[in-house]
């Protein structure tokens, strides 16, 4: 119950089985243990986008992104929530900087957006 990092593990379990309340409890308290591990904040944000907590989602993945600017999950999930949203430009930004890392998924939501 006090290690952040097995918690984590535990919710990200549970979101690959789509079991987002289950999810949610256990990254609750990761995030309350250590409010700066960014695994957590991914997985925060992925299961708040789920839950279309959106306002949350992006907190928790911009957080995530402040604290690792490269880090590839963190921006592909944001670019994700933006598209999802609407706000292309937005989304936009975020593939471009996954494509200059060399992520496929950058030119991948690059040319979804192409006509947007």
């Amino acid at each position: 119950p006090q290690n952040y990092r097995t918690m984590n593990n535990i919710a990200a379990l549970f979101i690959k089985i789509n079991l987002w309340e289950e999810s949610l409890d256990y990254l609750q308290n990761s995030f309350k243990l250590k409010n700066n591990y960014v695994p957590t904040l991914i997985n925060l944000g992925i299961v708040y986008a789920k839950k279309e907590r959106t306002s949350e989602a992006e907190s928790s993945l911009l957080k995530a992104i402040s604290l690792e600017e490269e880090n590839r999950a963190a921006l592909f999930n944001i670019a994700v929530l933006y598209e999802n949203q609407g706000d292309y430009d937005r989304a936009r930004e975020y593939y471009k900087r996954l494509k200059v890392l060399g992520e496929s998924e950058g030119m991948k939501g690059l040319r979804r957006l192409e006509n947007k």
